[in-house]
């Protein structure tokens, strides 16, 4: 019996052994896994998404309607360092290059600094395809952009946009009239407006761009006050997307306003033609505003200056106001057209 009871006692003390190893097995391991917790690396998610502006100046200039097979004037010479701070500076050719104006006016057009040229206008189909390739490859050979003549549907189609300063400006250029036919199976060759089709257009580029620059080429009646149809065609474009509208009637400046928050020049006049006349030349700052996935964009700072003659060249006359002359008939074209229906577009500043 005292054998027996040892032995009951031998495996109680075991059983107590393997208990207190199991209990310190098992506090062991939740020691090993607390300490491998306190181990891991912290994770911070900082949230690094800042407010980001981006910011481009606009200039813009009324049409080219010379005719001379060779220039003898730089006539933007005195505009040179102007178009050199602008980050888009463009204006609208009427006059066919290289069959009514010689090739070489060109030069000058880039060494001032123009980056743009609009050609879709009245005149456009008056040499037929043949003019237009010519003129094509003439801005082609100079390195100058262009919009709104087009050698095939294709090109067409394609809509003109570039990113500046990480904001993407499309450029169109319509005329709403034609003075010569075109053939049918050649229409592409010129933007014709339509109140249907133009519309679409500028919807698409509005859907793929920040910034949409209309040119438009359409007549402006007798006044300097704009047509119902203009006005119908301004509100048709601003409603699709235009962010601002560049209208150009032949020698004639017209006024400048709103449309909701859409730009519009009724028309900035022959900037250099024939015969030596006033003109208008436009700016605006576009800015762009990204914070996380929304994004703002704004025209501000709009203003407008005109531009007359020194010795066969251009010049911005709010630098002559000294001259009393020149003093009135710059506030007579501010107060009388210009500012007749909205105030609020600056004067002078485009330097």
């Amino acid at each position: 019996m005292k054998d027996r009871g040892k032995l009951y006692h031998i495996l109680e003390l075991l059983l107590a052994v393997f208990v207190v190893i199991g209990i310190i097995s098992l506090s062991l391991d939740l020691v090993s896994r607390f300490l491998e917790k306190k181990q891991d690396p912290i994770v911070v998610v900082k949230n690094d998404t800042k407010e980001t502006t981006n910011v481009i100046n606009v200039l813009i200039g009324g049409s080219v309607s010379l005719e001379t097979k060779t220039p003898s004037t730089n006539y933007f010479e005195n505009l040179t360092p102007v178009l050199s701070s602008y980050d888009v500076s463009t204006y609208l050719q009427r006059s066919m290059i290289d069959t009514q104006l010689s090739s070489s006016f060109l030069k000058q057009v880039k060494d001032s600094g123009w980056k743009k040229v609009a050609l879709a206008n009245r005149n456009s189909a008056k040499f037929q395809k043949t003019g237009i390739e010519k003129q094509l490859n003439a801005f082609q050979q100079e390195g100058i952009e262009t919009f709104g003549n087009y050698l095939s549907t294709d090109e067409k189609n394609r809509i003109f946009i570039e990113t500046i300063n990480q904001i993407r400006v499309a450029y169109v250029s319509l005329t709403d009239r034609l003075n010569d036919v075109l053939p049918e199976n050649e229409l592409y060759l010129v933007e014709k407006y339509d109140d249907y089709s133009s519309y679409d257009l500028v919807a698409k580029a509005a859907d793929l761009a920040d910034v949409v620059i209309v040119y438009i080429d359409w007549d402006g009646g007798i006044e300097n006050t704009p047509t119902k149809r203009q006005e119908e065609i301004a509100q048709n474009l601003a409603w699709a997307g235009a962010s601002v509208i560049i209208g150009n009637v032949p020698n004639k400046i017209q006024p400048v306003e709103w449309i909701d928050d859409t730009l519009v020049f009724y028309s900035l006049s022959d900037m250099i033609g024939n015969h030596q006349s006033e003109s208008i030349l436009g700016a605006v700052t576009i800015s762009k505003t990204t914070y996380m996935d929304k994004v703002k964009v704004e025209l501000t700072n709009s203003r407008i200056d005109i531009l007359g003659y020194d010795q066969g060249k251009l010049v911005l006359l709010s630098k002559y106001q000294d001259n009393e002359t020149i003093k009135n008939k710059y506030q007579q074209i501010i107060n009388d057209i210009m500012h007749i229906r909205d105030d609020s577009i600056g004067i002078g500043g485009i330097e």
